[in-house]
């Protein structure tokens, strides 16, 4: 890899959410340029930080193996989130190419109004039936190297909730015993069908930054985690900067000024005919 090139994914790696302020600014295709050349592993956390609209148009100009292997890198939620910008019969084209179950619980959450609360759960939970031992659960949750396990949930035959407990209540419980005897019944249980708005002023989050979802069958699809709240309503309050003038001032204050150079220079020197970013270093 060039020089400049391993600058710039150092750079990416490092600072993903200022890499994604700076490619917000740039014509969708030579943003995709980019995408292509970075590793969808380094590259993710900069387009998960991306706004849902602008990342739309980047997906949209990416090839077919990149934009799926990015989507899957940033998990159904975001994913989710920038899908609901797109049309179809592309939409349906990216979800088709996710994993099957990547796919199954992005066909859900696109199933829901953009501002209800099933359209922002967090699908990706831990469940076992309420016979399941804690030596079987632990050693399932360690096989699967589930991420961000805080929560275990309990449901019966037809995905009813039954109850929850947090991941060190089962580390501590004896290995023998059942989950029905360790799991109590969640305070809340929010509907994915209510509306971000009205759940958000619900005093449950002063007890619990992640609830509990239910469909209107009362199954469990997920939970809603206070952080994915707060983002869902300031959704429509993250203007971009009025100019790249005013991009390279907050970057500047921000003490990322070389870390910009560096990641125009490469943005130029990839894409050939491309005309100088404000701020780059003269040969």
């Amino acid at each position: 890899m060039a020089d400049a090139e391993s600058l710039t994914l150092a750079f990416v790696t490092a600072h993903p959410v200022e890499a994604a302020r700076i490619l917000e600014r740039l014509n969708a295709l030579d943003a995709a340029a980019l995408f292509e050349r970075v590793p969808a592993r380094a590259s993710a956390p900069v387009f998960k930080a991306m706004l849902p609209s602008v990342a739309a148009r980047i997906l949209s100009a990416l090839g077919a193996g990149t934009a799926k292997a990015l989507l899957a890198a940033i998990g159904t939620q975001a994913a989710v989130s920038i899908l609901r910008q797109i049309a179809e019969p592309q939409r349906g084209q990216l979800v088709a190419g996710l994993p099957t179950t990547a796919a199954m619980a992005s066909r859900l959450l696109l199933h829901y109004p953009d501002d209800s609360v099933g359209a922002w759960i967090d699908p990706d939970i831990v469940v076992f039936p309420p016979e399941t031992t804690v030596a079987e659960a632990l050693a399932r949750i360690g096989i699967g190297n589930e991420p961000q396990v805080e929560l275990v949930f309990s449901v019966g035959r037809y995905q009813q909730l039954v109850g929850v407990t947090g991941l060190h209540n089962l580390i501590r419980a004896s290995r023998e015993q059942k989950l029905a005897s360790i799991v109590e019944k969640p305070p809340v249980v929010l509907s994915a069908n209510a509306t971000v708005s009205g759940v958000a002023r619900r005093r449950s989050w002063q007890q619990s930054p992640v609830l509990p979802v239910t469909d209107r069958n009362g199954k469990l699809i997920g939970v809603l985690r206070r952080g994915t709240l707060d983002r869902a309503l300031a959704r429509e309050s993250q203007p971009l900067p009025a100019d790249n003038a005013e991009l390279l001032v907050t970057m500047f204050a921000g003490g990322y000024w070389n870390a910009f150079s560096v990641l125009a220079h490469t943005i130029v020197s990839l894409l050939p005919g491309a005309k100088p970013i404000i701020g780059q270093d003269k040969p």
